[in-house]
C-alpha cells in the first residue's frame, strides 16, 4: 500500500465508513498532491491508477484556493469539495482532507 509513502508530518485516519481523513501541512505539499494521495489510499490503489485530478478540478485553482501564498492577511477558511474516481473529497485550507466512497 503507498501509505508507507507518506511523509512523518501528516495524519491519516480512517473511518468505518470508507471515508479517510488526512492532515496535511500546505507548506510542504500542494493540496492537489494530498487529494491524489488521500483519493489513491481511500481507492486501495497507486496515484498513477485513480482518475487524473483534472477531470474534476482544476489542479492549479484547487492550489491557489486552499493553500496560503503568504501574501496579505488570510481571508479566511476555505473548502472546496467535489467527485474524483468514485470518492467525494472535501479539502479544507486548514490543511484536512477528507474522502468518502459516493454512495
Amino acid at each position: 500500500m503507498i501509505g508507507s509513502d507518506r511523509s512523518g508530518d501528516d495524519d491519516l485516519a480512517s473511518e468505518g465508513d470508507g471515508t479517510i481523513r488526512a492532515e496535511f501541512d500546505w507548506s510542504s505539499r500542494t493540496p492537489s498532491e494530498g487529494v491524489i494521495e488521500t483519493v489513491a489510499i481511500a481507492a486501495d490503489a497507486e496515484p498513477t491508477a485513480i482518475d487524473p485530478l483534472y477531470n474534476s478540478v482544476d489542479p492549479d485553482a484547487l492550489d491557489a484556493l486552499v493553500r496560503p501564498n503568504g501574501k496579505g492577511p488570510k481571508t479566511g477558511d476555505v473548502t472546496v469539495t467535489f467527485t474524483l474516481d468514485g470518492h467525494e473529497v472535501q479539502v479544507r485550507s486548514d490543511g484536512v482532507v477528507i474522502v468518502h466512497p459516493v454512495a
